[in-house]
């Protein structure tokens, strides 16, 4: 799932908890009660579909950039990335820590 995607979940789904009338969710959860399920927890649990490794198409479209510029800063070795297997043709992988990581560094005061 790309970042953008699980963000935009995330936001529908406390968009979705705003917008459920008291009554409804009184209801609902009297129904699912004797089932141990509360509606409440259920809305406001965070996913646990954290994204730990990204492609560099996928960390240009995070850091609003080119997928050069990251292909360039990889090359450069200023931004860690690792690849999945030693072919030429392995997967480019980087770590979502390292991004923020380079992002924070390279950022300037404008």
């Amino acid at each position: 799932m790309s970042v953008a995607k699980t963000l935009n979940q995330k936001v529908k789904t406390m968009e979705i908890a705003k917008q459920i009338p008291e009554a409804i969710a009184i209801a609902v959860n009297g129904l699912l009660n004797p089932y141990g399920i509360n509606v409440d927890t259920l809305i406001k649990t965070p996913q646990n579909d954290k994204i730990k490794y990204l492609t560099p198409a996928v960390a240009a479209k995070y850091a609003s950039m080119s997928r050069w510029t990251i292909f360039r800063a990889i090359k450069a070795g200023k931004l860690p990335a690792m690849k999945m297997n030693k072919e030429k043709t392995g997967k480019v992988l980087i770590d979502i820590a390292d991004l923020d990581r380079w992002i924070r560094k390279h950022k300037i005061q404008i």
